[in-house]
């Protein structure tokens, strides 16, 4: 009897993922299909017992799960592109160490449509994010309808598809990888990004309307970070990466005008915070180039990288706006919001003001004496 062939991988990326790794591999392992699959995990040399969880599972399942170790950690795009090389079946979907999915059906749903409708090179879902305090959240996805091979909403839209949902056509991404060199370069932070949108030139990319997975947000991770500084090289890194698709497969002024608009208010916020004159300046002009003037909260967060009390007031401001928000949501009364207002602004503006009122005291105290 001849031996039936992998008809499917799912590729799984890990580094550091022991609290997670054994929840994610479980949830791929109970994927109910009426053909074979293989789990391919790379594990990129972990510093806690990642290492030992995967070898554990591998040699419980040998048939289905193939780890794949190196002497060195090889960094996140490296090892990606060496799980997909790796992989054998005609498909491959993606779920990372610390992701998981949670429709035992979700593989089988995929490689079903993909198989009987050609025409589509790659699917997609919903997906449910988990802070790690356990809270949820459902993340909004590039795209909620099909979108038309050639289309450049991967491009122009602020969302995207999201990796841990995904299932596509092995071929597609080996021609997508031999035309666009960013897929496999380590200077862009979103890769996959690359993937999608290359895929979506060639074939069209359905939505399934349906939440198939979770997905961990972690404090600090690749596109997830507290540190301001990470947060904003992380959103240069895709603002780059789409420039240079839309260089290499587009040069529609139309499109490149929508990424421009969407990243630099982004980038003028991040000025601010970092307190970046150069960032601002060049933010500035750019909006100033696109819209002819800056509005009165970009003129303001220019006003924060160049001014300690103008970063004062923005604090201020993104707090009133949230809590304005909170209470609304909690459905309480505008009154309750005014007191809250009064006291943040009270305690936002007390070391400037005592500041202020020690050198009138010092003035006064001189002029006494």
């Amino acid at each position: 009897m001849p031996l039936r062939e992998v008809k499917a991988s799912i590729a799984v990326i890990t580094y550091n993922h022991e609290q997670y790794i054994g929840r994610c591999l479980d949830s791929l392992l109970r994927q109910k299909t009426d053909f074979l699959f293989e789990i391919i995990v790379g594990e990129d040399c972990s510093n806690d017992n990642t290492a030992k969880i995967v070898t554990e599972y591998a040699e419980r399942f040998p048939d289905i799960i193939k780890p794949i170790r190196s002497a060195a950690n090889v960094g996140m795009t490296a090892n990606i592109d060496r799980v997909e090389k790796a992989c054998r079946g005609k498909y491959i979907a993606y779920c990372e160490g610390d992701d998981c999915w949670i429709c035992e059906d979700k593989l089988q749903k995929q490689v079903d449509f993909l198989s009987n409708n050609p025409e589509y090179g790659l699917v997609h879902a919903g997906a449910i994010g988990v802070l790690q305090d356990g809270r949820q959240r459902e993340i909004q996805t590039t795209a909620e309808d099909d979108l038309e091979k050639g289309s450049q909403f991967i491009l122009t839209s602020q969302h995207r598809i999201l990796t841990l949902t995904v299932c596509l056509v092995k071929d597609m991404l080996i021609r997508a990888k031999e035309e666009e060199r960013t897929i496999c370069d380590p200077e862009f932070k979103a890769a996959d990004f690359s993937r999608w949108y290359v895929i979506n030139q060639y074939s069209r990319i359905k939505y399934f309307p349906e939440i198939v997975a979770k997905y961990s947000i972690l404090d600090e991770s690749a596109s997830h970070s507290k540190n301001v500084l990470c947060r904003h090289r992380f959103q240069e890194s895709v603002y780059k990466l789409k420039r240079r698709l839309w260089e290499n497969w587009n040069k529609q002024p139309e499109v490149m005008l929508v990424i421009d608009r969407n990243y630099w208010p982004v980038a003028l916020g991040f000025a601010a915070k970092l307190a970046d004159r150069r960032l601002a300046s060049t933010a500035a002009a750019e909006l100033i180039h696109l819209n002819k003037k800056l509005n009165h909260i970009q003129t303001l967060e220019y006003a924060a990288a160049y001014s300690w009390l103008a970063r004062r007031g923005i604090g201020l401001i993104e707090h009133i706006l949230f809590v304005k928000n909170s209470i609304r949501q909690a459905g309480l009364k505008e009154w309750i919001m005014c007191a809250w207002v009064f006291g943040v602004a009270v305690v936002w503006l007390y070391p400037f003001l005592n500041r202020v009122s020690s050198k009138i005291l010092g003035i006064l105290s001189a002029k006494i004496s």
